[in-house]
Order: structure tokens, then sequence, then C-alpha cells
């Protein structure tokens, strides 16, 4: 069992995580002694150690960069990051199911755990040169790590809001960015905040937690626009095989697979024509895509459904080592793409699939709205 560790082995853990997510290997000892000015190599050596003897870790001693990191995915090559509309002004926090939809991203761009896209709104950050619409990277961050003038998520009271950082002394300032208005800085004594991702801030009697923030380069932004666009095309595809299925009588669920942007597969649910509990759209599409392929891996393609799979889907699709789903309306009762649990992204398992939910959510979701409403009123 992992055991609690100290606050500079926490440091280092994160450091590496960071470092190996930005290159294509590990920091060495010196270089760990350099980022923490820690002179002696024995005492890095030393916190490594401790950090392989309470399972976060495991070493190869011979080895300046012999260090692996337990409990990390750190292979794939993208990532997936939910994107949504705005802040939220409550304290839930952001919920996945909130999303207006996932962004598939290269890990370097966007590789901390928490990490989100938040769509600019109004003239919040104006003054910043981000206009309304512009895509926003906000990732995890500790309050060491930020520089003068950072545009920081930082919440507090109500909910988090965007503000400037800045430092001066034992204190740090918060402005709020509200266009070009000039605004009141809010002014938090360090003695209050710990160095810890999470901080506890009485002088306002509420934690705050900071996300930098930053824009994605316009290549990054063209990427993803290209990528969206290219979901919605196979996704309208996919709604139109939902639209058979309910003319059909079966539940309104439809599946396109596609290997080099070309269909493999398509289908949808048979459940009731085949009297087949497991002729869900998804098995239906991998089972044709198998056959048309001849071969059970589907390694290089990609699964778009109009519906997040659930438990049984969602396995099989892990099964046939898909590289990527794409679906539509989030199923909060039984969807294991991020709802009720993340069964494709799962740590345990030996493979993980790409996933970006909410591709034209509101259209998938009035087609299954509609069918079920016709249903009851008959």
């Amino acid at each position: 069992m992992e055991q609690s560790i100290t606050e500079i082995e926490r440091k280092i853990l994160d450091f590496m995580v960071h470092y190996l997510r930005s290159n294509t290997f590990q920091p060495s000892i010196r270089e760990i002694g350099e980022r923490f000015g820690i002179k002696s190599t024995k005492t890095v050596s030393e916190h490594l150690q401790a950090l392989a003897d309470k399972g976060f870790v495991e070493r190869d001693s011979s080895r300046s960069r012999g260090v692996k990191i337990l409990g990390v995915d750190l292979s794939a090559q993208t990532v997936s990051i939910p994107c949504y509309h705005e802040l939220p002004q409550g304290r839930g926090g952001l919920r996945t199911e909130q999303a207006e939809m996932h962004l598939t991203v290269d890990r370097r761009l966007a590789g901390s755990k928490g990490s989100f896209f938040v769509r600019a709104g109004g003239e919040v950050l104006a003054s910043h040169g981000i206009s309304e619409g512009d895509y926003l990277l906000v990732e995890p961050v500790s309050v060491g790590e930020l520089v003068e003038r950072s545009v920081v998520v930082a919440r507090v009271k109500d909910g988090p809001s965007f503000y400037e950082f800045s430092k001066n002394g034992k204190a740090i300032y918060l402005t709020p960015t509200v266009g070009d208005e000039p605004a009141t800085a809010m002014r938090i004594p360090m003695d209050y905040i710990s160095s810890g991702e999470w901080s506890r801030c009485t002088a306002v009697s509420t934690a705050l937690r900071f996300w930098s923030v930053r824009r994605p380069t316009e290549s990054a932004t063209a990427l993803m626009e290209s990528e969206t666009t290219r979901d919605v095309q196979w996704m309208t595809r996919a709604l139109e095989m939902a639209e058979l299925a309910s003319s059909r009588g079966e539940v309104p669920v439809g599946a396109v697979l596609t290997k080099d942007d070309v269909i493999v597969a398509e289908g949808h649910n048979l459940t009731v024509t085949d009297n087949d509990p497991t002729a869900h759209a998804e098995v239906v599409v991998i089972r044709e895509a198998a056959q048309t392929l001849g071969n059970w891996r589907l390694t290089d393609c990609t699964l778009y459904v109009t519906l997040e799979p659930c438990a049984m889907c969602a396995g099989a699709l892990v099964l046939s080592r898909l590289k990527r789903l794409v679906f539509g309306a989030s199923d909060p009762k039984a969807g294991m793409a991020g709802s009720l649990e993340n069964l494709v992204q799962d740590e345990r398992l030996n493979h993980r699939i790409e996933v970006t939910g909410g591709t034209l959510a509101d259209e998938a979701g009035d087609l299954l709205q509609g069918f079920f409403r016709a249903r009851r009123g008959s």
C-alpha cells in the first residue's frame, strides 16, 4: 500500500512526471538536485529511494536515470481534456458530465492531471489579448511556480474566477480580470498559503486552489478545430444510423468505425431485431470491423457512437485495442466513459482509449428523448 510522502518527495515526484511528459527520458539525479537546490547527489538518491520504498517509483541504482514512475500513464501520445463553456460558480467544482465536449490533444500540451479547457467569455480577459470564444488551457499549479502578471484561476468565496497574479514581499495579490476597467487587488499574506496546490487562506475563510491559464498556439488550435470538424462529419453519419434504428423499433443508438478517415463498419442497435442483449451498436460495429479488416485488434481505428458506451461495450472496446472513442450524449445512468466510471481509461487495464465526448450531444440526446417519449405515449 502506498504511504504518505513528504513535501520535498512530492515536489520531486511531480517534477519527474512533468519532465518525462516533456521529454522522452527521466531527469538525472544531478538535474533533480539542481532543480531543488540540493547539492548532494546522495541526498537526492535518498529521496528517490524513499519514493521507491513507499511504492511510487521503481529504481535501478546502477543508472543515473534509472527510475520508473508507478501508477501514472505516460505512454499515450495524446490525452482527452474536458472543455467547459464557462467556469462554474458553485462549490461543486467541474464534473466531467458538465463538459461541453472533450478535446484530444498532444499530451505535451496538457499533460497535467486536472487540466481542462474553458471558452473565454465577454471581456473578462480582454486586457490580456484574449478574445471571446478563445480556448483557454487551465492547468493545476503551485503558488511557487507562478510568475508576475500570470493569469490564474483561483477558487475564492463562492467559486473560481480569473485573476491576475502578483507577489510582493510576504503577500500575494489577486486582481480580478474585468476587461479594461481598473480593479482592486485582493491581498493574501503568504503565511496563510501552503506551498502545495491546495491551500487554506483564513483571510477570506475559504480554500484557494490555483490554476495557470494560457492560450494554446495557433497551430494547436487549428489542429483541434480540424479534428472537431472531422468528428462532427462522422458523428452525423452515426446519427443517421441511430435514426434508422429508431425506424425499426430499436433504441436509437448508431455507430461508425473509421480507419485512416475511411468508414470500415457502421451499424445500430439490434437487440430487438436479433433477440440479442449484447447487440448494442458498438458491439455490432466492432464485430463487423474485425471481420472486414481480418484482425480483432482495432489499434488504428476510431469509433463514433451517439451514446456513451455502457459497461459491456466499454469492455469490448478495450479488448479490441481501439485507439479512439468519440461519443455524443453522456449516459449518467450507465455510461462507462466518464459518467459512472471511466473503464476505457482505467490505469489498471492493459489498454486505454483516447476519448472525446459531447460531439453533437444535443442531437443525439433529442433523438433518444423523442424515441422514449413516443414509446410512453403509445
